[in-house]
């Protein structure tokens, strides 16, 4: 069965296939290699029941300075940023848009004029904990532009204007982590079993076994997050330990 991607601002989004995607202005004119970062955390999050997919991504110079002008008005002094030699301040309840020709919304010349940002749709909240595993970067909190839609590569500063010659190289993208279960054992139970004891207040010994004592500890975090009770750590129960490893 071909993959499907949500895409768009529609309630609900339209569902796309990668080839679909690729007839998409917006979608075809970004960096291949940070499309195939987004992909591969489409794919991890729909493996765990996750909606995410892309709302918007490349701009025209115009249409970036649509939304700049949209987004910002004209003032004397002060304001937070200069455009056509005017001082500019956001409207209010408006989030920041870069003006145009400083935005990775635009085509960069140093990136054979591909973009490097995008808008995404769906579960932010899975992908700000989940993004660095993709080589991305969002900008919700703690970020001060507190956009969680808004993502990029880790290469690249977020400012454009701070770029210094970074190249996108292949990312190693994160294994698909198997389903443990009791008797199972290695590294990834002792993540679980770590997350388990220091962010989520369970009697867990962090020793890599996964025995009964971490397996009471899975069915109780799966009561308090009002997940089905399997007594394994599954896709739904990863996502949940993601997030709680995410938690200062």
């Amino acid at each position: 069965m071909t993959a499907r991607y949500p895409y768009g601002y529609g309630r609900p989004p339209m569902m796309l296939s990668l080839a679909e995607l690729e007839q998409r202005t917006n979608w075809r004119l970004l960096h291949p290699e940070f499309k195939r970062r987004l992909i591969a955390m489409f794919d991890a999050a729909a493996a765990q029941g996750r909606v995410l997919g892309l709302g918007g991504g490349w701009r025209s110079s115009a249409s970036q300075e649509q939304v700049f002008l949209a987004r910002h008005q004209q003032v004397l002094v002060g304001g937070c940023c200069v455009h056509n030699g005017k001082r500019w301040k956001l409207r209010k309840g408006m989030a920041h848009a870069a003006p145009p020709g400083r935005s990775w919304h635009e085509g960069h010349p140093a990136f054979d004029n591909l973009a490097l940002a995008v808008d995404l749709i769906g579960d932010w909240d899975w992908s700000m904990a989940n993004c660095a595993r993709f080589g991305l970067r969002h900008f919700g909190p703690p970020s001060t532009l507190k956009e969680p839609w808004h993502y990029q590569p880790l290469e690249v500063p977020a400012a454009r204007s701070q770029y210094s010659g970074q190249k996108l190289t292949v990312w190693q993208l994160p294994e698909q982590r198997r389903t443990l279960r009791l008797g199972d054992s290695g590294g990834d139970v002792q993540i679980v079993q770590a997350v388990l004891r220091d962010k989520a207040g369970q009697v867990v010994t962090v020793d890599g076994k996964f025995g009964p004592q971490t397996e009471a500890a899975v069915v109780n975090v799966q009561r308090f997050f009002q997940l089905p009770v399997t007594k394994v750590v599954d896709p739904a129960t990863w996502a949940v330990i993601d997030l709680l490893a995410a938690q200062p």
